[in-house]
């Protein structure tokens, strides 16, 4: 989905684990040319229990004000 009314979106995605006893929060680096197709080519580290639900996002990065929600998706 295209979010940006203005140009090409710049789509980064966060990982969020939130625990009892840890929050951890993971982020891609911003596909500046991503549009909407982006491509991570990159590895995150997180440890992942598996009784936890872990958040999905991706958001468009703005140069002005805040960021903007593309999606959202849980992985149990």
């Amino acid at each position: 989905m295209d979010n940006d009314s203005l140009g090409r979106q710049d789509p980064y995605t966060k990982f969020i684990l939130k625990t009892d006893l840890v929050n951890i929060e993971r982020k891609t680096k911003t596909d500046t040319d991503g549009g909407t197709e982006p491509l991570w080519e990159e590895v995150l580290y997180m440890p992942i229990v598996h009784q936890y639900e872990m958040i999905i996002d991706v958001y468009d990065e703005d140069m002005i004000g805040s960021d903007d929600l593309i999606g959202r998706a849980a992985v149990s």
